[in-house]
């Protein structure tokens, strides 16, 4: 079935866009190509089934199945252009729509019975829920706001006294916000200055604990060296206490040994000094004095040769320097000529092994230099100053 023909403008309408069939605007045009008469695709399909020979409502020309196929697109684009009436012109809507629009203008229409019975708020903003066809001519705004007021003039009354009481109070509390507000600025005035101050504080302590630091390593370490040196005082009072008493001894014991040579009157058999010089500057070997020389016994002799055979000694001033002093004279003993023999002379002072003095003194010997001066901290029973001292005068 075609648009009813009533539903179009007459200045629209052409022949050629009438179904045949139904007389209507065509709808969902069918060209047959044998004839090219058009039909609505309805009423052609309808006519095809009822009709026993299968020809054309006009012509009679038979039609077969693949003689039906949709017109040109310019054919169909003039039938879409064609303004048509609404479907529900009969409640109100005047609005011409082009065919191939209708659908969508049909769901969206206001004048749509399914539309129009559903519930909005009134267009007017006044607050009433309403039915689409009573927006039009049923509702009166003005009338239902009087019906609220009237419903509602108590609450009215009370809601502008509420009104004026929240008023004072909110003029109240903006002034006691004011207060606050200046405080609070006040406040972080202050806590602004107290954290710059705080910083400044921060870095001084830092800076003190770390001078602090600084100088409990200094007193640490002044300490140390305070008791290091305590330590080397005491050490050296010590050792000089020590020497003054070697010394002594070794006073007395020489003062011994001349008296022995003066009342015996022997002599000390020639050596050869205990220090090497260069060859331009060597001197005439001279007699050590008679002042260090003593009577060599047999034992002494024996160490010598024991020293000389079994522990290295071979350098012949040492030798020489060794046989002319007697070890025993300076630690009476039997032990006094055995070669590892350490013996205790008091004071906390020992006798050194006789290996350790050869040693000693032929390590020396090509180190004294003509003219030099050798201290000899720690003597012990003095027999090693003694040996170096057999030297020239010079040493």
């Amino acid at each position: 079935m075609g648009f009813d023909i009533n539903r179009f403008r007459e200045s629209d309408i052409k022949e050629e866009f009438i179904c045949p069939i139904c007389h209507d605007i065509l709808q969902e045009p069918i060209l047959l190509q044998t004839c090219e008469h058009v039909f609505c695709s309805q009423c052609i399909n309808e006519w095809l089934q009822k009709c026993k020979q299968k020809s054309c409502p006009i012509d009679r020309e038979e039609i077969c199945e693949n003689s039906l196929r949709p017109p040109q697109r310019s054919f169909k684009n003039l039938i879409s252009n064609l303004l048509i009436s609404c479907d529900f012109l009969s409640n109100g809507c005047q609005q011409w729509i082009k065919i191939d629009e209708l659908s969508v203008h049909t769901n969206a229409c206001v004048y749509n019975p399914v539309i129009m019975s559903q519930k909005i708020e009134c267009p007017a903003n006044c607050g009433a829920i309403i039915t689409r066809c009573e927006s039009r001519d049923e509702h009166n705004c003005v009338i239902f706001l009087k019906k609220i007021i009237d419903s509602n003039k108590d609450s009215i009354e009370e809601l502008v006294n509420e009104n004026k009481r929240l008023s004072k109070e909110s003029n109240t509390l903006n002034t006691k916000y004011n207060h606050l507000k200046d405080e609070y600025e006040e406040a972080m005035n202050q806590l602004k200055h107290f954290c710059i101050e705080n910083k400044k504080f921060s870095t001084d302590l830092t800076n003190t604990k770390q001078e602090l630091a600084i100088n409990n390593e200094n007193l640490i370490q002044l300490n140390k060296t305070n008791d290091k040196k305590d330590m080397t005082i005491d050490a050296l009072k010590t050792e000089i206490q020590n020497l003054k008493k070697n010394n002594q001894t070794m006073l007395q014991m020489l003062k011994s040994r001349d008296n022995e040579s003066k009342h015996n009157g022997n002599h000390c058999p020639e050596s050869l000094p205990l220090i090497s010089f260069d060859n331009d500057l060597r001197e005439p070997e001279r007699s050590p004095s008679s002042d260090t020389l003593i009577k060599t016994s047999v034992d002494n002799k024996q160490l010598i040769e024991a020293l000389s055979k079994r522990h290295g000694l071979s350098n012949r001033r040492v030798i020489s320097a060794m046989l002319s002093i007697d070890r025993g004279v300076f630690a009476p003993s039997a032990a006094s000529y055995v070669l590892h023999h350490i013996r205790s002379i008091g004071y906390g002072a020992h006798t050194g092994p006789a290996t350790y003095e050869a040693a000693l003194l032929q390590f020396l010997e090509p180190h004294l230099m003509p003219n030099c001066k050798v201290l000899d901290i720690g003597s012990g029973t003095g027999f090693l100053t003694a040996c170096i001292n057999c030297g020239p005068k010079e040493c």
